[in-house]
């Protein structure tokens, strides 16, 4: 034997830097020290859950984590766990509170447009901002986008006018917590055109609108429902475009015509 040294072996130690308390369901930043370890992680988890048994954990692979906590207040720890064997080097309390969120928008929107939504809230990894029918589950949703810490999301619309809700949901707990009413409104279209004209006689009708490819002008029986009629003049032709009226005397009205959707009414007598 050449040399003989003595060798101290001591347990291994880690800390812990979080916040006191954070709002359940948001995403806190954490930082520690310790072994480092491949496989060691901190874990958040109840106070009387067993080693290694956790709500949601981050592997200490960077001197700072993102950790999402629980979506139910309370109190909880945050453990640094030696991956080999599963043992708690630190522990540290974390409170916690009620969770709450804020939507700032428009009340209404044009059908098949875009909406920019600001938010304040958790800002969890899964949270995301919704619109949804007003009578719909609070997990049911028309459109959505993540949160994913950015002031401000892009929604959407559907094709279907009516009422709607945006809703901050949060994403652990598929829970909704704000919701904003949100009217999904059919685009803005007028006709003008003379009140009343002869029999047989061509008119100037001048429209505003959309002027969609597929947009039409119509002239129809006063009264008769927009989904039933064919037909009709393409917005794209002209503006004036020159109608032709019946022989027949009579109430009549001209449509602009989105599809099915009457986006204006315009009466007009043919004498």
């Amino acid at each position: 034997m050449l040399a003989r040294a003595k060798i101290s072996v001591t347990d291994a130690a880690a800390t812990i830097t979080a916040p006191d308390a954070a709002m359940a369901g948001s995403e806190i930043t954490l930082g520690w020290t310790g072994p480092g370890n491949q496989s060691d992680y901190i874990t958040v988890s109840a106070p009387d859950a067993a080693s290694g048994k956790y709500a949601n954990y981050a592997y200490t692979r960077a001197r700072e984590l993102a950790l999402t906590v629980p979506a139910k207040p309370g109190v909880y720890e945050l453990r640094y766990i030696l991956g080999e064997g599963q043992q708690t080097l630190e522990t540290r309390t974390i409170t916690l509170t009620e969770p709450v969120a804020t939507i700032d928008a428009p009340e209404n929107g044009v059908r098949d447009t875009r909406v920019e939504v600001s938010w304040s809230g958790p800002g969890g990894s899964g949270d995301y901002l919704s619109l949804a029918r007003s009578d719909s589950p609070d997990t049911k949703y028309e459109t959505y986008a993540y949160v994913r810490h950015a002031p401000k999301v892009t929604l959407g619309l559907p094709s279907e006018p009516g009422s709607y809700e945006l809703r901050y949901v949060l994403g652990t707990a598929r829970k909704v917590i704000a919701r904003q009413p949100f009217d999904v409104t059919l685009p803005f279209a007028r006709l003008v055109a003379p009140g009343s004209v002869p029999a047989g006689a061509s008119v100037q009708v001048a429209w505003q609108g959309p002027g969609g490819g597929s947009d039409r002008i119509v002239l129809v029986p006063a009264g008769t429902d927009a989904a039933t009629t064919a037909d009709g003049l393409q917005v794209t032709s002209g503006n004036p475009l020159t109608v032709a009226m019946p022989d027949a005397p009579g109430a009549y009205d001209l449509l602009y015509l989105q599809g099915q959707d009457a986006l204006a009414r315009q009466p007009i007598t043919v004498e």
